[in-house]
């Protein structure tokens, strides 16, 4: 027979073996959930679809850095002479240019024009939908068709 503290000892070990097999299978499950975090922290994927605003902002501002910003003009002032000067030595070409005039006119034709391209659009569009929607009727089993197990 075992003495009183020799069984004492016994079933407190088996308690604390116990005890630890519960705290690893917890801290197995808390890794696993630290590790699906970390996963979803480094995840684009995730953080756009939990912040679509976010994401849509960040994409403006990437855009806004990559995109280069356009040249501005720089106007100068010069005399009559240095300007002879610089078309005879070839640094520079003048050309006449013209503006074209907005007339009614033309402001009237677009619009009819645009119009028109809408008109037919619609049209299309409807016409098919039309055929669309006859192609999926004549797809369909009738009644007399359909078998029944």
């Amino acid at each position: 027979m075992m003495p009183r503290n020799e069984i004492q000892c016994a079933e407190d070990a088996c308690r604390i073996r116990d005890r630890m097999g519960r705290i690893r299978n917890q801290m197995d499950r808390e890794v696993q959930g630290i590790k699906k975090g970390a996963g979803n922290l480094l995840s684009i994927h995730h953080q756009v679809r939990s912040h679509p605003w976010m994401g849509i902002g960040a994409a403006a501002l990437i855009g806004f850095f990559i995109v280069p910003a356009r040249k501005k003009r720089q106007e100068i002032q010069l005399d009559e002479q240095t300007v002879q000067k610089l078309i005879e030595r070839g640094d520079i070409r003048v050309e006449a240019h013209r503006k074209q005039k907005k007339s009614w006119v033309r402001s009237a034709t677009t619009l009819a024009t645009n119009a028109a391209l809408r008109a037919a659009l619609a049209y299309a569009g409807q016409q098919f939908g039309k055929v669309s929607s006859v192609m999926a009727a004549d797809n369909r089993p009738s009644a007399n068709e359909v078998e029944v197990n």
